[in-house]
């Protein structure tokens, strides 16, 4: 909600509830001068109008609050509120003005037409900015719910889940994205999967367009059933073995060798949760529930991060706090914040 009070948004509010009521209004007196009606009635619909204007910039901001709150950012769109308040004035002022449908009630369908005409290009640019920052907010929600989640696992198995679902014998079947189902209120959904079966069998390939909105990346037209929300997957070299087994995946940025699947306690995090990141957004989507994640190690480039081409990235840590960073943030600081166990120092932007 911190967004409501952002100077875009009281922009927005000011230019609907002040700016274009008055050019409107003295729109208005100009077409009731040249169309010769009395000042008598250009007063009465002139409070009128104001009252009008008043409902639909009340209507516009009720309804962009129920956008920011909401938890599907496809469920309302910041022009069609903006179409909604214009509408809303169109029906309220034949309402509202008691001189019936003569030259006053041709005058403000006029002035209407004119000013909306007018101010139309000027205001949706506004709205649009307005839109993106919002899905930004509801992309930050998201991660945070998705940590949320990680952390209900891990108070129920006394371990944050792994990458991946894995086989008997060690291949990664399904994504850790299907395994928060349960903690996500999605019990149903996790129930149709078949968690011997891969990613992609034909049972499992069935259910991808199912993904729930939560794992969905505001703001961003993809196709159905990927997501760009993705843990880091330490990646190590093709036939790497030690004592441990032959080495494949592990999460968290882990720089020592262990055996998949991977289940981590808290107290393993000993960079500390605040600085350890849990989800970040990645530049590249990936099918939900395919064990596919960000590719990490200590020889492998740093990954793209970002999906929105706004030069920030948004990321939860494993304390659940969210933040935007900087798609050019400091190669040190990123690998720094990545790690769980590296004790490097990290000044987190």
């Amino acid at each position: 909600m911190q967004l409501l009070t952002s100077p875009v948004f009281l922009t927005v509010f000011l230019v609907s509830a002040i700016v274009i009521p008055l050019i409107g209004g003295a729109i208005l007196r100009l077409v009731f001068k040249l169309m010769g009606v009395p000042g008598t009635t250009y007063r009465r619909c002139w409070l009128a109008y104001l009252a009008a204007w008043l409902t639909a910039s009340v209507l516009c901001t009720a309804l962009m609050i129920l956008y920011l709150s909401s938890s599907n950012p496809a469920s309302l769109r910041s022009d069609v509120i903006f179409l909604v308040a214009i509408a809303t004035h169109l029906v309220i002022v034949p309402l509202v003005m008691r001189v019936g449908w003569g030259k006053a009630a041709a005058a403000q369908v006029i002035t209407i037409v004119t000013y909306t005409l007018l101010l139309i290009p000027v205001v949706l640019p506004f709205v649009a900015h307005l839109r993106g920052k919002a899905e930004r907010v509801l992309a930050m929600n998201s991660v945070r719910t998705i940590a949320d989640a990680m952390l209900r696992y891990h108070d129920t198995v006394q371990a944050l889940p792994s990458d991946a679902i894995y086989s008997k014998d060690g291949k990664p079947l399904l994504s850790w994205r299907v395994a928060l189902l349960p903690y996500l209120e999605q019990q149903a959904l996790y129930d149709q999967f078949k968690l011997d079966e891969p990613w992609d069998s034909p049972h499992n390939k069935a259910l991808i367009e199912k993904m729930p909105v939560i794992y969905k990346m505001p703001g961003i037209e993809s196709p159905a059933g990927v997501t760009h929300f993705q843990v880091f997957v330490q990646t190590w070299p093709a036939g790497v073995s030690t004592d441990a087994g032959t080495l494949g995946r592990a999460p968290f940025g882990q720089l020592y060798p262990m055996r998949p699947p991977v289940r981590l306690k808290m107290s393993a995090i000993l960079d500390g949760p605040a600085n350890t990141l849990l989800v970040a957004e990645a530049a590249d989507a990936v099918p939900w529930t395919k064990p596919a994640d960000i590719p990490f190690g200590p020889d492998i480039p740093l990954p793209k991060l970002g999906a929105v081409d706004d030069g920030l990235f948004v990321v939860v840590f494993l304390d659940s706090h969210t933040q935007f960073l900087p798609t050019d943030i400091d190669p040190k600081t990123l690998r720094a914040i990545i790690t769980m166990d590296g004790n490097e120092p990290a000044s987190i932007p």
